[in-house]
């Protein structure tokens, strides 16, 4: 849950995710948590983005962009950009979203 509203800027596009958002980290399926569990520190902020987008956002926002975001969200927090592409690769073929 977010405990206070957090600002994200996204190629220069402002989003306020509020206080009280309830996500559940990344959806990483059950086989693959010895390798990076639902809390994975580098997918913790973009997930909460990404998940953000997909309920609320997706009116202002393209699933692309909310894909591509959470890669870069990923980045800057110090994931490996073959892990981020990884993770990316999953939410652009698998995420669902309200699009």
């Amino acid at each position: 849950m977010v405990a206070v509203d957090w600002v994200v800027i996204a190629d220069g596009k402002r989003f306020e995710i509020p206080a009280g958002f309830i996500y559940d980290g990344s959806s990483i399926p059950r086989l693959l948590w010895w390798l990076w569990p639902p809390g994975y520190a580098p997918a913790w902020e973009a997930a909460c983005y990404h998940d953000w987008c997909y309920a609320f956002a997706y009116r202002q926002v393209s699933k692309r962009f909310a894909d591509d975001a959470f890669r870069a969200i990923m980045l800057k927090q110090g994931a490996s950009p073959w892990i981020a592409r990884i993770f990316h690769a999953a939410v652009s073929r698998f995420g669902r979203g309200g699009w």
